[in-house]
C-alpha cells in the first residue's frame, strides 16, 4: 500500500514538473542555441555613431523653451530620415507629432516599428540612442538593392507635459497607429513597439496582474526583452530566431494573456484588441553608457532581419 502511494505521488510530481516546464516554455519562448549567428559587417564607425548621439541630444538641450525643443527635434528627425526615403509628417494637436517612413517593396512581408519619443529639456539617453539607432538603420537599408522585408517606421513625438497629458497622447498615438496598421497589414506582418525611458511593462499594460509574472519577467541584463501576447508565440519565436541568426544571442521574452479582468486601457492593449501582433521591445543594450559596440549590434541585428527576411 505504501509503495503504491509513493508511486502515485511520484507520478503526480512528475506530471506537475512536466506541466510547469511546458507553461514556462510557452510563456518565455526559450531559443535553444549554443551559438548565435554572425552580425552583418556594416562597417559602422563607433566614433561617428557617438557623435550622432551627442548631436541628437544637443538639438533639444540648446533650445530655450519647450515648444522650440519639440519643433527642433521633429525637424531633425524628419531631415535625417528623409535621407532614406519620403517622410510623411502629421500633427495631432499641440502635444503629438508623427513622423512616418516606409521602405521596401510592398509585396514583401512588413515589419512595423513604432517608437514613442518624449522630448525633455534634459534628454533621456535611452531615448536618444534608440532614435539614432533607428535613423542609422534606415540609412543602411537605403543603400541596399534588395530587402526581403518592408520597413514601416513611425516615430511619435510627445511633449514633456504632466503625466495625465502624456498618457493621453500615448493613447492617441496608439489609436492612430492601430488604425493605420489595420488598413495596411497583411496576415504575416509583425510589429515592434519601443517606449524608451518609460516604465516597462507597466506604462504600456497598466494592471496590477503584472505582479503574477514577476518571476518570469526578462532579466534587465539581456540585450533585448520582448513582451507579446500568448496567441502570438509563433511570431515571437520567429522574431527571436531571426535576431539570434543575426548575432543577437541575448534575447528574452514573455508572452502574456491579454484578457485580465479590469485591465485599463494602455498603448499596447489598443493593438491587441484589434488583433495586431505587435510586441513591446525593451532595448537593454541601449541603456549602457557609450557602449557603441552594443548599439552597433542592435542596429546590425535589425538590419539583418529586414535585409534577409529573418
Amino acid at each position: 500500500m505504501v509503495e503504491w502511494i509513493l508511486n502515485r505521488v511520484g507520478d503526480v510530481l512528475l506530471a506537475l514538473l512536466i506541466m510547469v516546464i511546458t507553461i514556462w516554455c510557452l510563456l518565455t519562448q526559450p531559443v535553444l542555441s549554443f551559438s548565435s549567428g554572425n552580425s552583418p559587417e556594416l562597417g559602422m564607425d563607433p566614433e561617428l555613431l557617438g557623435s550622432r548621439i551627442l548631436e541628437m541630444a544637443s538639438v533639444a538641450e540648446t533650445q530655450a523653451d519647450q515648444q522650440s525643443r519639440f519643433d527642433a527635434t521633429a525637424a531633425y528627425l524628419s531631415e535625417n530620415l528623409s535621407n532614406a526615403g519620403v517622410v510623411d509628417v502629421a500633427d495631432r494637436g499641440e502635444n503629438l507629432h508623427i513622423i512616418h517612413l516606409q521602405m521596401g517593396s510592398q509585396k514583401k512581408r512588413k515589419l512595423f516599428i513604432g517608437m514613442h519619443y518624449v522630448v525633455t529639456a534634459n534628454q533621456i539617453p535611452e531615448i536618444i540612442r534608440t532614435a539614432v539607432s533607428l535613423v542609422e538603420l534606415t540609412n543602411l537599408l537605403a543603400a541596399q538593392d534588395q530587402m526581403n522585408m518592408q520597413l514601416d517606421l513611425t516615430i511619435f513625438l510627445h511633449k514633456d507635459d504632466e503625466r495625465s497629458q502624456l498618457y493621453e497622447t500615448l493613447s492617441d498615438a496608439s489609436v492612430y497607429h492601430v488604425d493605420q496598421l489595420t488598413l495596411k497589414r497583411k496576415a504575416d506582418d509583425i510589429g515592434l513597439l519601443f517606449t524608451p525611458g518609460l516604465r516597462i511593462p507597466d506604462a504600456v499594460y497598466a494592471t496590477e496582474q503584472w505582479r503574477y509574472f514577476d518571476l518570469l519577467l526578462p532579466s534587465t541584463r539581456t540585450e533585448l526583452s520582448i513582451f507579446g501576447r500568448l496567441r502570438d508565440v509563433w511570431q515571437l519565436r520567429y522574431l527571436k530566431v531571426g535576431l539570434n541568426s543575426q548575432g543577437m544571442s541575448s534575447v528574452n521574452s514573455l508572452s502574456i494573456p491579454v484578457n485580465f479582468p479590469g485591465a485599463s486601457d494602455s498603448p499596447l492593449k489598443f493593438y491587441w484588441e484589434r488583433d495586431l501582433p505587435v510586441m513591446l521591445v525593451r532595448s537593454n543594450a541601449l541603456k549602457i553608457k557609450n557602449s557603441y559596440d552594443s548599439y552597433s549590434k542592435f542596429i546590425s541585428a535589425l538590419f539583418g532581419l529586414i535585409k534577409n527576411g529573418g
